[in-house]
């Protein structure tokens, strides 16, 4: 009879170590599953954020870009209306024509283009009444730029036919006859035109390149956190 429960007491004690050496197993290997997990998904939020952060990045660098090329436009068009403003000005007799007071340019800007990285990111922005106003001002600005050319390069060779018979100031008189001027009177009016044309459409642009600047600022500030300050220096001659 000893012999039998101590036979039977040895086996429960062997069955417990069996048992807690399991158990204990089975904790540790959850405990080691539970301690991956969690750094495997603290290491996942920081990727994601750090991926985040390196968007936000790029959205800015490209914001900033894509209004410092606005800032650009305005400028530009600012200093070439207030060039034709000052021509216009001397069109105070009906008689005088645009071609006889429009002096040409001897520098021109740069052309601007917006690349597809910007307008993208503009476009992804989700502001359709900024990105209307916005998308083809490079496109206006550089088309601005090829007439003010055509312009000026039509405006020395229509010069070219004259000789300055009296001088009053920086202004020059001559005398032509009629054949001559029936000859010439075709490069004038093309002269008129893209003097018409580089007026108002300077004009035109100048304004719709201030309100996209303002709309653009906002923009980004509510989208992006970007304040940018800018102050307009550009002139022409």
């Amino acid at each position: 009879m000893n012999y039998f429960v101590t036979q039977l007491c040895n086996s429960f004690s062997t069955d417990s170590n069996f048992w807690s050496g399991i158990i204990g197993a089975l904790v540790g290997s959850a405990t080691g599953g539970a301690i991956a997990y969690i750094m495997q998904a603290l290491s996942l939020k920081e990727a994601r954020k750090t991926r985040k952060d390196e968007l936000l990045l790029a959205q800015q660098t490209l914001a900033t870009s894509m209004l410092l090329k606005v800032v650009r436009i305005h400028g530009n068009c600012s200093a070439i209306s207030g060039h034709m403003k000052t021509c216009w000005a001397r069109l105070s007799d009906e008689k005088i024509e645009p071609w006889q007071v429009v002096t040409p340019f001897s520098n021109f800007p740069a052309p601007v283009f917006f690349t597809t990285e910007e307008q993208t990111m503009l476009f992804g922005l989700k502001d359709n009444k900024t990105f209307e106003i916005t998308i083809d001002l490079d496109v206006a600005h550089n088309s601005l730029i090829d007439g003010t050319k055509a312009m000026s390069a039509e405006r020395r060779l229509l010069s070219s036919n004259f000789e300055n018979e009296t001088f009053e100031g920086s202004v020059g008189s001559s005398t032509i006859d009629k054949k001559t001027y029936l000859r010439l009177k075709p490069k004038m009016m093309e002269v008129n035109d893209l003097a018409q044309y580089t007026m108002s459409e300077s004009q035109k642009i100048e304004q719709e390149a201030l309100a996209a600047m303002s709309s653009l600022a906002v923009l980004f500030k509510k989208s992006l956190g970007l304040t940018l300050k800018t102050e307009l220096k550009h002139k022409l001659n």
